[in-house]
């Protein structure tokens, strides 16, 4: 079984740049972005700490989304962070915190943030 997730990872991510590299060589101006599942490897040590929880699309929908942030194969990513802000296993405020950490281009964008828990995004952080 981990031998097939890792072909369809493998795969996966070979599309997502190939995407992304036709897209720049066709018009560099236009910008592509994801918007995948908020959690990343809940339960793995590469992945959220607990007590995050829940599905993981790395090993359900092939996603390695933290590697095509870190490889620069989207111009921005929103994950999708839709939970309570005093949720236990999917807690809104680790998830959010987590991201920010592992963001390091600042690629993401948090739209739900100031519907969430009523902050504002620092423009910095674009």
């Amino acid at each position: 079984m981990v031998d097939y997730i890792c072909h369809r990872v493998l795969c996966t991510f070979i599309q997502i740049e190939r995407v992304y590299r036709t897209i720049k060589s066709l018009r560099a101006e236009v910008k592509f972005s994801v918007s995948p599942f908020g959690l990343y490897r809940p339960g793995d040590s590469a992945g959220m700490p607990p007590p995050i929880s829940g599905f993981d699309p790395y090993s359900q929908l092939y996603a390695d989304t933290l590697l095509w942030l870190q490889k620069g194969w989207v111009d921005f990513m929103a994950p999708q962070l839709y939970w309570a802000v005093n949720s236990t296993h999917q807690s809104y405020p680790m998830l959010l915190d987590w991201w920010l950490k592992h963001n390091p281009a600042n690629r993401c964008d948090f739209g739900a943030l100031s519907v969430r828990t009523g902050c504002v995004i620092k423009p910095d952080l674009y």
